[in-house]
């Protein structure tokens, strides 16, 4: 889980932004294949769509999360 807080105090070219919470999950493993060795991963992000904007984001203008 990420925490972002909200930003209330933006800089010159910052935005203010509400706080949000994003969760993300990862699995994996490894396999031993002979002398190799195969590493196999998954992860997610952001499995609860979550709408946000980070406050340095460019796009925050024009709506586009």
């Amino acid at each position: 889980m990420k925490n972002n807080l909200k930003q209330n105090h933006p800089a010159k070219y910052e935005e203010a932004t509400a706080g949000y919470n994003l969760f993300d999950v990862k699995t994996g493993g490894e396999l031993g294949l002979g002398k190799q060795v195969l590493t196999i991963g998954v992860f997610c992000a952001n499995i609860f769509n979550t709408a946000y904007f980070n406050h340095l984001s460019f796009i925050n203008d024009i709506g586009i999360h």
